[in-house]
């Protein structure tokens, strides 16, 4: 019923799933590339909470259930009298977006709610590049904060454009500090 992007939205799963990546992938950067391959350059939510996704996943849809919306059609007629989409909070205060997937059998799309608790927003290729350059980072040993290895990582891996600087605190830097911890 729950279409997630885990990817894009969760940290927990992130720095998890890098570590996966590293120990089974034969090319775990060209693997963690091909995940972004088609992701443009907007802006994304990333949970920071500690709700693991099954739990997100469960919460949401016992709130489907209790409000008796789990049948696409009522589901879309309750979507619809409110722009196409509603917010709703979870146990640890978040609040996620509840609105209306292109897959069938997963029709509820959630994502964290900009602004809330336990949430940042980020730029995606800031975050895809702070995944890359992580899993290199862990695969060769060598500092984080390089530019010349996050430049030569986004470009032949991300085919994005370079960086002019980087800094700890804002940007990718604070977003690759943020996996690494």
């Amino acid at each position: 019923m729950i279409q997630f992007n885990p990817w894009k939205h969760h940290l927990e799963f992130i720095k998890n799933e890098i570590q996966i990546v590293i120990k089974s992938e034969k090319h775990p950067l060209v693997y963690l590339a091909d995940i972004f391959k088609n992701t443009g350059n907007t802006v994304t939510d990333l949970y920071t909470g500690l709700m693991p996704i099954q739990s997100i996943k469960d919460r949401v849809e016992s709130f489907i259930m209790q409000n008796n919306i789990d049948e696409k059609n009522m589901y879309i007629k309750w979507l619809n009298n409110s722009n196409s989409y509603r917010v709703i909070e979870l146990i640890d205060t978040s609040q996620w977006v509840v609105r209306l997937s292109k897959d069938e059998k997963h029709f509820v799309h959630i994502h964290p709610a900009k602004h809330s608790v336990n949430t940042l927003r980020v730029k995606t290729y800031s975050l895809i590049t702070a995944i890359i350059v992580n899993a290199h980072s862990q695969l060769n040993n060598e500092p984080l904060l390089e530019l010349q290895n996050i430049n030569e990582l986004r470009t032949v891996f991300l085919n994005i454009s370079p960086i002019k600087s980087i800094s700890p605190q804002s940007g990718v830097g604070k977003i690759i500090n943020l996996i690494a911890d």
